[in-house]
């Protein structure tokens, strides 16, 4: 996987994250200060066995890291009404 791949699919994954996160509060205080976030994604092997990867280099390098493993929703459905007056 290129890393200009890599990093716009780690954006959505971070995006979809910090969606959840606005939501569930509780999600960003379990997060270590200091500490390195990387998500790793259920459904997508590739993408996650690519940031283990850069997990494992961090760990190695003595950095403290919270790996999120992350299923993403499937599409939402939208309905959308406009009332006026």
């Amino acid at each position: 996987m290129k890393k200009d791949e890599a990093v716009k699919r780690n954006l959505t994954l971070l995006n979809d994250f910090m969606q959840a996160a606005f939501h569930d509060t509780s999600l960003l205080e379990r997060i270590p200060r200091g500490a390195h976030v990387v998500i790793l994604p259920v459904d997508d092997p590739k993408m996650s066995e690519y940031n283990r990867r850069i997990a494992r280099k961090l760990a190695k390098k003595g950095e403290q890291v919270m790996l999120i493993h992350l299923k993403r929703p499937a599409k939402p459905r939208i309905k959308m009404e406009l009332l006026s007056a």
